[in-house]
Formats: C-alpha cells, structure tokens, sequence
C-alpha cells in the first residue's frame, strides 16, 4: 500500500452544521470527522452564516489538502437539461442549464451558478443552481486557505453517486437531510423526473406522501409508484462520504424492516 501523499477533506455544508472529513496523508492515517454547528437557512441569503463556519473549518486543515465541498439540497436547486447535438462543451450545457432555471424560476435564476452533470449521448442531464455569490465564495475561501477544491457538489448527485452500483435500472432516489427532501426517478439508467422540497416531522412520512404525488406527475409511459425507492442518508454528524444507503420500506408496508423504515441492501446500513 502506497501512502498519501495528499490531504484529503470532504465537508458536508449545510443550514445549521458544516460536517467535516478529513484524512491525513500517509500510509495508515485515520479518519477524523468533526461537526461545528452553525446558524443559517433562513433569510435572503440562507448560506451567509454557514459560511463563515465553513471557513474556519477550511483554516484548519493543511495547505494543499484537496477538498470537495458537499451542498445542502437547502442551497441548491435542481433540474433535468435535455441533450443537444450542438451542446458541444461544459459552458454550452451550462447556458442551457441557466436557460431552464430562468423558465422556471424567471430572472432571479440570472444570478445562479449552474453546473451540469455528465451523461451518456442522448440522456437528460442533472443540472444544480446555486447562488453565485455562495459557489464564488467557496471557491475563493478555499483558493485563500491554499487548498486545492477538487468539486462543490449537491448532495443529490454525491450521494447518487456513492449508491449508482446498487441501484436497479429503474428506481426512485432520494437525498434525505433533516428538514429536506431531493428526489429523482430513474428508468431504464436514465433520469426521467425531479422534485425538492422540505418538511416537517419524521422524513418516513415525507417521503411516504411525496412518492405517489410525484409519481403522478413523471408523466411516465408506465407506471412509476411500485418501483422502489432507494435512498442516501444524510444523519448530522455522520461522515459526508457515506451516507446511509438502503431501500425504503413506507410507514406501515408489509415489508417494512424491524430495524426502521430503510431495510438493509447489500450490506448497507442506515
């Protein structure tokens, strides 16, 4: 085993908590993760007071640590960009991007950063939407604390990412974070719809309520609300990278699991 010769960080940055990752290089370092909670996610600009949590975490860790920054659905917005043969590099997919924000969301959307996701020839992309003031932001408390910002990512696609292997052809997937839902349905490999909203009470419930109400509004060529639904899992204080994989098993279903509503899936655990 070859050791590290990097730092590495990931930081989960959310309303009210900025978790970090962190692995020191060497040859058999171990993993820190630390929770600094924080203030935020209400007013004109929700991410203000996260952060300046964020830059003290960044502070804190070594010059020349590659970081990757993890953002809250609370400070992102999603959407599904159709493909083009004439979409031939990033900046043409993200004008795009900013095209389908602002038809939805109108000129407020004129002040987002957009980014898009990668996909096959022919299939939808993902699209995330944050304030440009806050990825402007980021990107420069990282460049001051000399770290080297490997990707800001939505917690959506970081956590479909670290589930993808497991997943059926045909799902739903949900991003679960306190007070905050990120669904997607996939067919067939592809990504077919999305929705994000927050809520109240127990997320089993949320989520329970929005699948059939989303599920009615994919416009599907077949139905959609018996597929199962996959989840990440986002507890506070638990390490940004892995997220709490499993299947969720609605309130009161049959197969409903003693341990909780996600039953386990290769090995996973919520």
């Amino acid at each position: 085993m070859l050791p590290r010769w990097r730092d590495q960080a990931s930081i989960l940055f959310a309303p009210r908590r900025v978790t970090l990752r962190h692995l020191p290089r060497g040859l058999r370092p171990a993993v820190r993760i630390a929770t600094q909670p924080c203030g935020g996610g209400e007013g004109a600009e929700p991410w203000r007071e996260p952060l300046a949590t964020l830059g003290d975490t960044m502070r804190k860790l070594p010059r020349g640590t590659t970081c990757r920054v993890i953002v809250s659905s609370w400070f992102a917005r999603y959407a599904l960009v159709p493909f083009s043969t004439t979409l031939v590099n990033r900046k043409a997919n993200e004008a795009l991007a900013t095209h389908v924000f602002q038809h939805v969301h109108g000129e407020q959307a004129q002040a987002w950063a957009c980014r898009v996701d990668p996909a096959a020839a022919g299939e939808k992309r993902v699209a995330c939407a944050l304030d440009a003031a806050l990825a402007n932001a980021i990107e420069s408390v990282a460049r001051s604390c000399g770290l080297t910002l490997a990707a800001i990512e939505p917690v959506l696609t970081a956590g479909f990412n670290r589930a993808r292997r497991r997943l059926p052809a045909s799902c739903w997937f949900a991003a679960v974070e306190p007070g905050r839902l990120a669904l997607g349905l996939l067919l067939n490999g592809q990504w077919s719809h999305l929705a994000s909203e927050r809520y109240a009470g127990d997320w089993e419930g949320a989520l329970a309520r929005m699948l059939p109400r989303e599920a009615l509004m994919a416009a599907a060529d077949s139905p959609v609300d018996a597929l199962p639904c996959w989840i990440a899992r986002y507890e506070a204080d638990a390490d940004p990278e892995q997220p709490g994989i499993g299947v969720f098993a609605a309130p009161g279903a049959r197969e409903r699991s003693t341990a909780g509503p996600m039953a386990s899936a290769e090995g996973a655990t919520a």
